[in-house]
């Protein structure tokens, strides 16, 4: 989702040409692969979205969570290193363990609680290691492009499915469109270092499905729940909301609130897909 949205703001560029790469084409995870990318495109920009998100998946499979979002950053970084290219890598609140009750600052330590946001953080980690590096942490993505947290909702809703949603994890839901101008917002004012960008505002997760249900004008009931642990099943931390201070003060640009980007998606979505 978010390497579309940076292609299509990209292109709109004419002294810009971006280069999209994903599977087969780049395997992250080769040396070989990474290496031949960068020859064959002289790179001076690296957007670096490639990641395993799949959070339960990560915790079923630590060994591959690590090697795609830690050993694969570490092997981007090294070719932006060796290129001289900036290196922007996209991280993720799961990096928190969510038991604090204001937003995280850029500043807060993190303490992820599971194996994604170990994983995720292994790779900021690389990331540091390339001397021209930015690192955005963002959180509740959704977008055209793949399936996401909204057109699941609108699925189960126009389906008639009974929809249980948990009302104990707090977030920001951030458009994909939104994060995509505001990285190039940071690249633009040649930001360095640790920034949190996502969409204004937060809500729980049984707050963001009833206001989905709510924009897609149908007809369907959500009903809250709460976190239940399991065995494979990855812990969320339940405060996970950044703060967007730093990012704001610097640009200078005030982001969008949740529900006026959320309501923006779905007015592009298929009316076949956003109603019954």
């Amino acid at each position: 989702m978010l390497g579309r949205a940076l292609t299509a703001l990209i292109s709109r560029n004419p002294f810009a040409k971006p280069v999209p790469l994903d599977l087969p084409e780049l395997d992250i995870t080769s040396p070989d692969s990474v290496a031949s990318a960068f020859r064959r495109h002289e790179p001076k920009l690296v957007f670096h979205c490639a990641a395993m998100t799949d959070v339960d998946g990560c915790e079923r499979e630590p060994a591959k969570a690590h090697r795609a979002n830690g050993e694969g950053t570490r092997l981007v970084a090294e070719a932006c290193r060796k290129a001289g290219a900036l290196l922007v890598y996209f991280s993720t609140d799961f990096v928190f363990d969510g038991r604090k009750n204001r937003p995280y600052t850029e500043e807060d330590a993190p303490n992820p609680l599971s194996v994604y946001g170990a994983s995720k953080l292994a790779g900021e980690k690389h990331a540091q290691a390339s001397p021209e590096h930015l690192i955005i942490r963002t959180a509740w993505l959704f977008g055209p492009g793949r399936e996401n947290f909204i057109t699941k909702i609108i699925t189960r809703a126009r389906s008639g499915d009974k929809i249980t949603v948990v009302d104990d994890q707090l977030g920001s839901p951030t458009f994909t469109t939104d994060l995509a101008g505001g990285a190039m917002a940071l690249v633009e004012k040649s930001a360095r270092g640790v920034f949190h960008l996502t969409n204004r505002g937060s809500c729980s997760r049984y707050g963001f499905a009833r206001f989905i249900v709510e924009k897609s004008g149908i007809k369907a009931e959500v009903s809250p729940s709460k976190t239940v642990p399991a065995a494979g099943i990855a812990a969320r931390p339940e405060h996970g909301v950044l703060s967007l201070e730093k990012y704001e003060s610097l640009t200078g640009l005030p982001l969008r609130p949740w529900q006026d980007a959320v309501a923006d998606f779905i007015s592009r979505l298929p009316k076949t897909e956003a109603a019954s």
